[in-house]
């Protein structure tokens, strides 16, 4: 992985949750998400993934759709395994990882709403 390529504090988790946007287009991403995690529709595809801690070292990705469904988590032993997963599953599609200021009281609220791509 080209760490040097990555914003500051994202592999040491500083602060712990980021967020990345699959794609290009214009304005806000999910204006409308009002927080309740729901499931995305069959076949939807991924617009947005967020990087949360596990325990000490381990992280999950959560992909959302274009409306804030839920699509899926995955586990990783590491952040660097996550963000390697979401380069290697997104390419040059993904977007550069930003922090979600830390203290937030919901981490997946503030990257929906503020997400732009």
């Amino acid at each position: 992985m080209l760490e040097f390529l990555l914003p500051d504090g994202v592999l040491s988790g500083k602060p712990p949750y980021w967020y990345a946007v699959i794609g290009e287009g214009a304005g806000r991403a999910i204006p409308e998400y009002d927080g309740s995690r729901r499931a995305a529709s069959e076949g939807a595809t991924a617009l947005i993934v967020v990087l949360e801690p596990g325990g000490d070292a381990d992280a999950f990705l959560s992909a959302y759709d274009s409306t804030g469904g839920f699509i899926q988590d995955s586990w990783y032993r590491t952040r660097e395994e996550a963000l390697e997963a979401a380069a290697a599953e997104f390419g040059t599609a993904l977007g550069t990882w930003q922090p979600v200021p830390a203290g937030t009281d919901d981490p997946e609220l503030f990257a929906l709403h503020n997400a732009e791509f």
